[in-house]
């Protein structure tokens, strides 16, 4: 898979993951990435804590979010290490939970970056050039 211009820890939109259409098909394409290949792993949310009697009241159940992760090493055993953050933050899964945790970027996502960094370059030079016009 070529080079994502995602930085790490961002957030998913539903349009920038390939959504497997069986277990199978999840696999196989997670097979294919490369160590500093680019993915999309399931994270749990993270919350702030809270008294156990609130805890009892809102119920057990976790949010999770997809966020981007570089695939670091893959191990004898099967195991995946994915870079999570700058910081060297790791996360690893076992083939047994690859396809439910692990999603491929869409082959169209990065161009989908791409046009939204460079309207967000033009928005920038814009306001430049508006402040330097504005500022004579």
């Amino acid at each position: 898979y070529p080079h994502r211009t995602f930085a790490l820890g961002q957030r998913a939109h539903r349009s920038e993951m390939e959504i497997p259409s069986s277990t199978e098909d999840a696999l196989v394409k997670i097979a294919r990435l490369r160590e500093g290949d680019g993915a999309w792993l399931k994270r749990r949310r993270r919350q702030r804590r809270k008294s156990s009697a609130s805890k009892k009241k809102e119920g057990t159940g976790g949010t999770h979010v997809w966020t981007y992760a570089t695939l670091k090493e893959c191990r004898e055993d099967g195991r995946l290490v994915f870079a999570v953050d700058g910081d060297g933050a790791e996360k690893s899964f076992s083939a047994r939970y690859c396809a439910k945790f692990i999603r491929i970027v869409a082959t169209n996502a990065a161009a989908t970056t791409q046009q939204q960094q460079q309207r967000q370059e033009h928005e920038d030079a814009v306001v430049i050039d508006d402040v330097s016009t504005n500022g004579n």
